[in-house]
């Protein structure tokens, strides 16, 4: 009898020779340091998640201070870490959603063609609770609530659109074909790597936009990230095309010549009826629909 190995990815035997699993068609990788950081990344998520979003968030603050070592710096100097943390990944929760919703699939389908396999060795199906098809399904059932309440209509309609099939291929009782797998995994990780490109390219900030109006009768608009009795510290970065030429992104104002502070808008969509339809949520699309008119904007747009 030839020799054997395990398959990491099913735990099936197959012949030491095998470059790929006839299981799951995983591929064996030669090279020991490859392997070692596959098993040290599998065996440390919490860590793994959390360097990625220390990373993400890193570059979201360096990205609001226009890439500038000493903005950056006073940024962070100023404000709150745990508001900049929690305040970014807020911003950015629609998109955040969405590419959770892509790897959930992910780990739907890849659990659907385990619990498959099994199925055909055994001859015989688990009761629903006790089938590790369970925990995924609900979690991504749990993702598009999350979308439905809290993100605009098109990205929960997306989701939906990738989750319903996922749900269906992974509940179907025959086993998985190569090429559909192949089709599948292809999708998702197009569909994931994309979403990722743009949440890295949008425009984020953690505190509102606001109009200051300072003594003088002068208007400066951006975000105020700290403000004290002394000075107001105004963040105005190049991505809202309001610096002027040579002025810099990080400006101070006495807090004493702060006369008002306004919450407003950066966005000229608010004010068109495509734009407006396209922020909508489902509850709220949904409730446009039935009356047949739309919510006015929560915020008045920048001057």
């Amino acid at each position: 009898m030839s020799p054997q190995k395990t398959c990491p990815q099913c735990a099936e035997s197959v012949q030491d020779a095998a470059r790929r699993c006839r299981y799951c068609q995983h591929g064996f990788d030669d090279h020991a340091e490859g392997l070692a950081l596959n098993r040290w990344i599998r065996t440390h998520p919490t860590i793994v998640v959390s360097l990625a979003t220390f990373l993400y968030v890193a570059f979201q603050v360096h990205k609001s201070g226009d890439f500038e070592a000493v903005t950056t710096v006073e940024i962070i100097h100023r404000s709150s870490l745990t508001s900049i943390l929690v305040g970014v990944l807020l911003v950015q929760l629609p998109i955040e959603l969405l590419i959770l919703t892509g790897v959930t699939c992910w780990w739907l389908l890849a659990t659907g063609a385990m619990v498959n396999r099994r199925q055909a060795s055994e001859r015989r199906r688990q009761p629903v609770l006790g089938d590790p098809r369970t925990l995924p399904q609900t979690v991504l059932v749990v993702l598009l609530l999350l979308l439905f309440f809290t993100s605009p209509w098109l990205n929960f309609t997306l989701a939906l659109a990738l989750a319903v099939p996922v749900m269906v291929i992974a509940r179907r009782e025959k086993p998985y074909t190569v090429r559909l797998m192949t089709w599948w995994r292809r999708v998702l990780i197009f569909l994931v790597v994309v979403l990722t490109l743009v949440l890295l390219q949008r425009p984020t900030t953690w505190v509102p936009q606001e109009k200051v109006t300072i003594a003088g009768n002068n208007t400066l608009v951006g975000y105020v990230i700290a403000a004290d009795g002394q000075w107001t510290t105004i963040l105005t970065p190049s991505f809202t095309n309001r610096l002027k030429p040579n002025q810099n992104s990080l400006r101070r104002v006495p807090t004493k010549d702060v006369l008002g502070r306004e919450t407003c808008s950066f966005s000229l969509a608010e004010d068109k009826i495509f734009g407006r339809v396209i922020r909508l949520r489902a509850p709220q699309l949904i409730s446009a629909a039935l009356d047949g008119r739309l919510p006015n904007p929560l915020t008045p747009p920048c001057p």
